[in-house]
């Protein structure tokens, strides 16, 4: 397993914490969403790629705005 969190450049333009997540032995991935004041989400992946797909990589359309950040 490894351990990971999701950092998001916030209105002031630092970086905040806003995930906690972990990729199985399978290559499965599950985050849980840390807002606060807000009721935490957890959503499960089919891989980390998916994740990092929809929600750190920057495409066309899309600027990156979050930093995958793994934990030992």
């Amino acid at each position: 397993m490894k351990a990971f969190e999701m950092l998001r450049v916030d209105a002031t333009n630092q970086l905040s914490r806003v995930l906690e997540g972990i990729v199985f032995s399978d290559g499965t991935c599950a985050v849980r969403w840390l807002k606060e004041g807000q009721p935490n989400c957890t959503a499960l992946w089919a891989s980390f790629s998916d994740f990092n797909f929809i929600h750190v990589e920057e495409r066309a359309g899309k600027e990156r705005t979050s930093d995958v950040r793994w934990l030992d």
